[in-house]
């Protein structure tokens, strides 16, 4: 997902547009994602409330914002917190995380925040 990207655009305040995008993410990261932990097909988000943990669903629902911009905010950072521990259950030592590049973009996401 292109974090930098949303959180340039949350900085803008360009609410419907995010909120749309945000949908988009829902939809192919996230929902894929949980459906894998759960040992589903990634298939979006088609059933999940019956096909995944109760746990991850609550998760899931806390990545989804209303209409303002610290909605989106609040909603990014659930879904930063959340694919961080998803990448510990799914990933294995192949795949190479970006730290530095992580903290760059958190570090640019907390000033976007802080200019609320």
């Amino acid at each position: 997902m292109d974090t930098l990207c949303f959180t340039k655009k949350s900085g803008e305040a360009n609410i419907l547009k995010l909120t749309i995008l945000w949908d988009f993410c829902v939809w192919w990261y996230w929902g894929p994602l949980l459906h894998i932990k759960n040992g589903n097909l990634p298939r979006g988000v088609r059933k999940i409330e019956s096909q995944i943990e109760r746990e991850d669903l609550e998760k899931l629902k806390h990545t989804l914002p209303a209409y303002s911009k610290q909605s989106l905010l609040d909603s990014l950072r659930n879904a930063v917190a959340l694919y961080r521990q998803l990448r510990v259950v799914l990933f294995d030592d192949t795949v190479i995380l970006h730290k530095n590049t992580e903290k760059k973009v958190m570090d640019y996401f907390d000033k976007i925040e802080s200019q609320k």
